[in-house]
């Protein structure tokens, strides 16, 4: 990637390996303020093989924040379900990574929240329950690459270099940012002779929100992977701030060889 001149860059890295196609399964629930409910439009019972999956919120109201949950049917199952992770947007929740765990039902939810971000009692709209049907997979991982200002114009990435295996779905959270009005973005740097997809690196796609970044898939190509990170004006375009750490393509996956 080719940033403007003047600005120093940081070098963060991504090392990563894969045995087996991940993506990205969508269901879309949708709000009906007029009855209070939450309906699955997605047709059928989705079934969970070995991708993540975004739960898209149509018609969230102003001050509601989503959020999904599991049921328990057995004493180690998590409010996660079958998911190593569960992150929330505006008006998405992604379940990343696999905990083992093939528990699949869950109901959906809108929270209302106060001006200072605090829950507040009642008026929830949650839905009946939904079942996904999860098929049995090895763990796996959602690792938290956290992204923070540094300096006047740059970025700190931590950890960096950030190692991901099979199946695993980094979500980049850029916390504590003064400025107003911008969006993250990440751009892989053009590869060497052999290396994977670009502008993705190692993954097959990339989910960008508010103050999140989630990566999906994986290309089977393992090595390290350098990236741009920056946060862009969103009203002229301009990079406020930018860095470009590493991703590594080259761990094995938990119980892998």
């Amino acid at each position: 990637m080719r940033f403007a001149a003047g600005l120093a860059l940081h070098q963060p890295t991504i090392s990563t390996i894969d045995k087996e196609e991940n993506t990205m399964l969508l269901i879309t629930i949708r709000a009906d303020l007029s009855t209070g409910t939450l309906h699955m439009e997605t047709e059928g019972r989705p079934k969970l093989e070995t991708e993540d999956v975004e739960w898209q919120f149509l018609g969230v109201p102003n001050n509601y924040f989503p959020t999904i949950e599991f049921e328990y049917a057995e004493p180690d199952d998590t409010p996660r379900g079958p998911f190593a992770n569960l992150r929330l947007t505006t008006n998405q929740v992604f379940g990343l990574g696999r905990s083992g765990s093939v528990q699949g039902r869950y109901k959906a939810a809108l929270v209302p929240t106060s001006r200072s971000g605090g829950e507040l009692e009642g008026s929830k709209i949650i839905s009946e329950v939904f079942e996904l049907d999860v098929v049995a997979h090895e763990p796996n991982s959602a690792p938290v690459v956290t992204v923070r200002p540094q300096g006047t114009h740059g970025l700190e990435v931590s950890p960096d270099p950030v190692v991901v295996c099979a199946g695993d779905s980094p979500v980049w959270l850029f916390e504590d940012f003064a400025e107003q009005g911008w969006s993250p973005r990440i751009i892989f740097q053009e590869p060497a002779a052999g290396a994977g997809l670009w502008p993705f690196g190692p993954f097959t796609s990339l989910m960008v929100g508010s103050r999140t970044i989630v990566a999906s898939g994986n290309t089977h190509v393992t090595g390290d992977y350098v990236y741009g990170v920056a946060i862009i004006d969103d009203a002229t375009g301009t990079i406020l701030r930018k860095g470009d750490p590493v991703v590594g393509n080259n761990g094995d996956p938990p119980g892998g060889s």
